[in-house]
């Protein structure tokens, strides 16, 4: 686990540096200011935490709850969003930054918007190691709803959070709040009730998609 850590670490050190430099270019040729930048990753990692590891097959914050950063142009915003936004919101808000409209077709909003709104979240069973309650992998399903978080997942495990006092989510209050409990359950249900039916499709893979693919670690 140190090591997998460090490695993980380094990664980000990385991605820093490599960020630094693409600041310190923009600087030195005058474009920074009206530059927009947006930092943000497609998902966490878990380093054995609750029996998981890598970033599959979990609903949990370390890997949901990424680093979101905007800079927008001439810095027409500060401060931190302590609102639940999604990555859907990542493409809107360019647009909009950028005086582009927004296709109606497209999810999210802009993070300029200033409604709440419910945010979800889904996983599914993959060819990954799984946690000792899914040996086969589940799915599962989550609301949020700030601060609260509710979890169903297909094995029948409920899980309640307060992420404003509990953000490590070590205390499941689903017992202690039903009625808060079975609203979200309500709301999440009528959620997947939209969500479109999932279809099946064979794509052949050239060797050079192969190759890359495997550059990648996504096939063995």
């Amino acid at each position: 686990r140190p090591h997998c850590v460090s490695q993980y670490d380094g990664g980000i050190a990385y991605e820093d540096r490599q960020i630094g430099e693409v600041v310190t270019w923009l600087k030195r040729r005058g474009v920074y200011d009206n530059t927009m930048i947006v930092v943000t990753s497609d998902h966490g990692e878990a380093f054995g935490e609750r029996h998981r590891v890598g970033h599959a097959n979990s609903p949990y914050q370390n890997l949901l709850h990424v680093a979101l950063i905007v800079k927008y142009p001439r810095q027409a915003r500060r401060g931190t969003e302590e609102r639940t936004v999604s990555l859907t919101d990542v493409a809107p808000t360019i647009l909009e930054a950028a005086g582009i409209a927004v296709p109606s077709t497209m999810q999210g909003r802009s993070l300029t918007a200033a409604a709440d709104r419910d945010i979800y979240s889904e996983t599914f069973p993959c060819p990954v190691a799984h946690s000792p309650d899914c040996p086969n992998g589940c799915t599962a399903r989550a609301i949020f709803s700030w601060p609260y978080k509710f979890i169903a997942s297909s094995n029948g495990r409920r899980e309640l959070f307060d992420l404003g006092s509990d953000p490590a989510e070590n205390r499941n209050l689903y017992i202690q709040q039903p009625e808060r409990a079975a609203q979200l359950a309500d709301r999440l249900s009528l959620w997947m009730q939209t969500m479109p039916q999932q279809s099946r499709e064979t794509h052949t893979v050239s060797p050079e998609d192969l190759r890359r693919l495997k550059s990648l670690g996504y096939v063995q």
